[in-house]
């Protein structure tokens, strides 16, 4: 059994890729179990888990809602998502993969115990989970599995911060107002900054591993890039391109506005360092200064409302989110810059 990981930006594709590959005759792909990151549970000093660590373990991963990409549908055989393992049945096949573990397991035992219940689910011999944030943990999943390769995905700074900032608009109301109550340039540049960074250190840092690919490569390269993966993946090639269209776009449309002043100004302040290095043309912010005043003026009242909404989410969250505003500033050289 192999096991392999999506990781990278939100917003750049991550969730197509794995429903792409997920048309790969030989693979499973799955997500997001956040298990090596925000649902990460640190074992004892010898590395195992005790009893009660595995009742919070198995009561965290039996409640996961985007484990299959929510492929309660079936119907759609050209959707890429797991054909035989539903949302419904998630929850069986973790209970299956628990049963089978050993006293005291590793946390590569307890996760691949649970890819390879989906691979037996799938009748498939790899598996590929897809969680982005795992970007951030890429040194704890390869300590505990060497051989696991990430297929890191990435975006430019500006395309991002669209689809970003643009993310909730194909939402129902609600749902898209509190996207736009909780968005702010600031922290969107800081998230580009910090996914950029942790994408360039893992290259640097274990370059037999990583394989990055741009978001803007894949739209216009796609059967290229695809095959690329597969040989990165130590897959027999399929001709799998083209087997899903377009998907989780924040412009479903196809109208894309147009950056605004704050957006431009934050990204290029924030992130100059990592724009100037991929050689990227900063944009101009269009010379509005209310704008930008505004977005200095309203910061307060944003980080009040943020507070609120993450202190109901978990209490891991500002950890979380504190890896994002201030990771590991790695090596920008060699291949990892583009």
């Amino acid at each position: 059994m192999k096991t392999h990981f999506i990781v990278g930006m939100s917003r750049a594709g991550t969730t197509w890729l794995a429903k792409v590959l997920n048309n790969h005759p030989d693979v499973a792909a799955f997500g997001e179990t956040a298990f090596w990151g925000r649902k990460y549970v640190e074992p004892e000093q010898d590395g195992r888990y005790s009893t009660e660590q595995m009742k919070t373990i198995i009561a965290q991963h039996r409640e996961c809602p985007y484990a299959t990409e929510k492929t309660n549908v079936q119907s759609d055989a050209k959707s890429g998502c797991l054909k035989d393992s539903t949302s419904h049945a998630y929850p069986e096949l973790v209970s299956a993969a628990f049963a089978s573990l050993p006293d005291r397991p590793t946390p590569a035992d307890v996760f691949e115990a649970i890819t390879s219940s989906i691979l037996k689910a799938e009748g498939k011999s790899i598996a590929v989970e897809k969680t982005p944030h795992h970007l951030n943990w890429i040194h704890r999943i390869s300590s505990s599995m060497p051989d696991a390769r990430f297929v890191v995905l990435i975006r430019r700074p500006y395309e991002f911060v669209l689809s970003y900032k643009h993310q909730g608009d194909r939402k129902p109301a609600a749902i898209k107002a509190m996207f736009q109550r909780l968005y702010h340039p600031l922290a969107c540049a800081f998230v580009w900054r910090a996914y950029m960074r942790a994408a360039w250190g893992a290259a640097a840092k274990y370059p037999q591993q990583t394989h990055v690919v741009y978001f803007e490569d894949m739209i216009c390269n796609e059967h290229e890039v695809l095959t690329a993966t597969q040989n990165f993946l130590g897959l027999h090639h399929a001709d799998i391109a083209g087997s899903v269209p377009p998907d989780n776009t924040s412009f479903p449309s196809g109208l894309r506005p147009e950056l605004n002043a704050a957006d431009i100004f934050w990204i290029n302040l924030i992130a100059r360092r990592e724009i100037k290095a991929m050689g990227i043309p900063f944009k101009q912010s269009n010379g509005n200064p209310l704008a930008i005043l505004w977005s200095f003026v309203s910061l307060p009242w944003w980080s009040i409302r943020n507070l609120i909404a993450f202190s109901r989410s978990s209490n891991s969250t500002f950890k979380y989110l504190l890896r994002w505003i201030s990771p590991d500033r790695p090596t920008m050289t060699g291949n990892a810059v583009r």
